[in-house]
């Protein structure tokens, strides 16, 4: 060992009387140099709720290097059990740090076909569109349609959870356009709950329920209405009236005058 390498040594042989993540930090917080000499022993130290709370933090407030280290550094199946649990891609979507999602999505995402926890990916992957949609991420949403564009929203404990529908419950208008993009359905009834557009109804959203029905269909291929169409529209008459919403009635019967 030559004299220039003998400070390195000694510090490395102080790491390892460290056994604690907290006397870790704390001398690798010393200085830079301290740091890039004690981190790996660090993320090494650390236990899987320690992982998990880094997780969910790194996904709370959009620690891209520290989200990288922990999926880098814990690599044997426990502690990589531990960052999966908290559901990061979760936590980014609904705070909009896209780079913590797009990092997750890599990680966990891409090979999930042929993964045994297929089931869990595809709950949390569609809770992670929900978040966004409610919290607006609009680039988050493009995001995800891009990286799986068939998502079944009627799988598991979803129900009646549909995003068109919590657009139009939250009056997000933007995010309604974006969605009818990526081939959600206006008047989607899966799952026993109401539609989007009757949702748009209820809530007066003049200029919702407008784009609403411009892109609803509510006749066959030959341009005749059915019973089912027509017992549809007049539930969306009966809602505004019930809800009170004048113009969406008047904006209805303009659609459809001969009811």
């Amino acid at each position: 060992m030559s004299l220039a390498d003998l400070p390195n040594e000694l510090l490395f042989q102080v790491i390892t009387c460290l056994t604690t993540p907290k006397d870790l930090n704390a001398f690798a917080q010393t200085n830079k140099h301290f740091y890039l000499l004690s981190n790996d022993k660090l993320y090494q130290a650390l236990d899987k709720q320690q992982i998990s709370s880094i997780v969910e933090w790194t996904a709370k407030e959009g620690k891209v290097e520290v989200a990288k280290n922990i999926i880098e550094k814990c690599k044997d199946k426990d502690r990589m059990d531990a960052i999966e649990a908290e559901t990061p891609i979760i936590i980014a979507a609904g705070t909009g740090y896209i780079k913590i999602v797009e990092l997750f999505l890599e990680h966990a995402f891409t090979n999930d076909s042929t993964n045994s926890k297929a089931a869990t990916r595809a709950d949390q992957f569609r809770s992670a569109v929900f978040c966004a949609v409610l919290f607006n991420h609009k680039d988050i949403v493009k995001l995800l349609f891009n990286f799986k564009p068939h998502i079944n929203f009627y799988k598991h404990n979803f129900f009646s959870a549909h995003p068109l529908r919590d657009a139009a419950r939250c009056q997000l208008l933007s995010m309604s356009k974006l969605l009818i993009k990526y081939g959600c359905d206006v008047n989607d009834r899966g799952g026993g709950g109401p539609s989007p557009l009757a949702i748009a109804v209820e809530k007066g959203h003049v200029g919702m329920v407008k784009l609403f029905l411009q892109k609803s269909s509510l006749q066959d291929g030959a341009g005749n209405e059915s019973p089912i169409d027509a017992k549809y529209f007049r539930d969306l008459v009966t809602r505004a009236v019930r809800s009170g919403q004048n113009k969406v009635v008047k904006l209805l019967f303009n659609f459809k005058p001969h009811l």
